[in-house]
């Protein structure tokens, strides 16, 4: 349990980073490390099927790092495409219970919302429906440190929209 404490940790302080940055391709490279250690946190936990969406999340957290360069291909639209069908894929192949619908889901509307949104303001959007989807799920699994960690995170997101929201 200490591991996943100081696990969350690290993730409060990388969302934090996500949630104020106003550069695109430190918030991709930020998410990696969060992928990164959400894969860690559900591996310490023994939720495998989430630990294979996961890896999943973290390959395509890597191409999307990469994004800007991709999107001047005309082809550029098949990769969130392909991340939508092989996430949908590795999640219904692992499925144990119907909980884990969601981490099918959230992930699924992640590939769309990191592909298409061009601004910072639409990332945090994005990122307070995929956190507040996740949180949901790791209440009701009883990961309550992680969900905690994701009800940080939406609250986090949300400020910083605000603020940085212009008028």
């Amino acid at each position: 349990m200490t591991e996943l404490i100081l696990m969350q940790l690290l993730v409060c302080i990388v969302q934090y980073f996500i949630a104020t940055s106003e550069n695109i391709r430190n918030i991709f490279v930020v998410t990696l490390l969060f992928n990164a250690f959400n894969l860690l946190c559900y591996y310490l936990n023994g939720d495998m099927a989430t630990v294979y969406s996961y890896l999943v999340i973290c390959t395509r957290s890597v191409i999307y790092i990469y994004r800007d360069k991709i999107k001047k291909h005309k082809w550029h639209f098949a990769i969130p495409i392909s991340a939508i069908v092989i996430q949908t894929a590795v999640g219904f192949t692992a499925i144990e219970n119907p909980w884990q619908l969601l981490p099918i889901i959230a992930p699924c509307y992640v590939n769309y919302y990191l592909w298409f949104y061009e601004s910072t303001q639409k990332l945090r959007l994005g990122n307070i429906v995929n956190n507040g989807l996740w949180g949901i799920y790791n209440f009701a699994t009883g990961l309550w440190i992680i969900g905690i960690v994701r009800a940080i995170t939406v609250a986090m997101n949300a400020v910083s929209y605000k603020t940085h929201k212009k008028v």
